[in-house]
Order: C-alpha cells, then sequence, then structure tokens
C-alpha cells in the first residue's frame, strides 16, 4: 500500500488476524471458519450498515472472492498471525444471528445457507453480550467498542 511505500521490508511488521478456529459440534456439524467470518460480517452488517441477512449473504460470493485476491495470497507474509477466534464468541453472536437468519424467506437464494447456520447455532446456548469488555475486538461485530472503527 501507499502509506508504507517509503518503507524497506525490514522496517515493516505485518500482522495477519482472523478467526481461524473451526467449532466441531458434533459427528454431524461444524462451524467453518468461513462460517465464522460470515456470522461476524452478518452482525456488523446490520449494526453499522443497516443490511438485513439477505443482503450480506447475497453479498458474500464477492467478499469471498475479494478475500482470495486481496487477503490470503499475503497470509504467508505475515510476520505474526493472529487467530481471533473467541471460545465465547458464537454464544454471543448467537442472539443476533438467530433473529437475523430467521429473517431470511424460504424462497430467498440463500435459504439453505441461512438454513445451515441456524441448525449449527442452535445447538449452541445463547449468552448475554453484556460482559463484553468495551476494548475486545467483538466489540467490532456488536458495537459499544471504546475504538472508534466505523
Amino acid at each position: 500500500p501507499n502509506y508504507t511505500a517509503k518503507l524497506t521490508s525490514d522496517e515493516k511488521f505485518r500482522i495477519f488476524i482472523s478467526p481461524m478456529t473451526a467449532l466441531q459440534i458434533d459427528d454431524f456439524n461444524v462451524f467453518k471458519t468461513t462460517d465464522h467470518r460470515l456470522g461476524r460480517r452478518m452482525c456488523r452488517d446490520y449494526l453499522f450498515r443497516g443490511n438485513d441477512a439477505a443482503r450480506t449473504l447475497r453479498m458474500w460470493e464477492n467478499v469471498r472472492q475479494g478475500e482470495h485476491r486481496w487477503i490470503f495470497p499475503h497470509q504467508n507474509g505475515a510476520d505474526f498471525v493472529l487467530n481471533s477466534a473467541m471460545e465465547c464468541e458464537l454464544p454471543l453472536l448467537k442472539g443476533r444471528l438467530d433473529m437475523l437468519l430467521r429473517s431470511v424467506p424460504p424462497d430467498n437464494a440463500d435459504y439453505e445457507k441461512a438454513t445451515h447456520l441456524l441448525n449449527v447455532l442452535d445447538t449452541l446456548p445463547t449468552w448475554q453480550e453484556t460482559g463484553v469488555a468495551s476494548t475486545s475486538i467483538l466489540r467490532e461485530f456488536i458495537g459499544g467498542s471504546l475504538f472508534n472503527v466505523h
């Protein structure tokens, strides 16, 4: 990027941050890292952009293409990789995701994906967000962050 153009490679410290933990719920249900990113995106899109789940699902393939073009090719060049997934995250996001995913109508092209995500989320408890620190990275997706990121 232009803002680091004048720095040599030795002067840069590259960090890659992403949720990288798949959650094996049982023998049949897995919450993949891609689903994790989609869930985060869905919550953030609704909260900060006013997008419903159907719109986020419709845009998801385009987002994935952007990841493959602009993000994933650079992750191996990172000096430090941070797995930002938290064990508490899915039960905390579940309340929001449940409401959003249930609004996807059966005649929507992405209804099957919404149903898959709901089936996996249905195996988890729902936790309240009140205990999430205002400095937590999770606040980027649920609001209430101490940092002005949007």
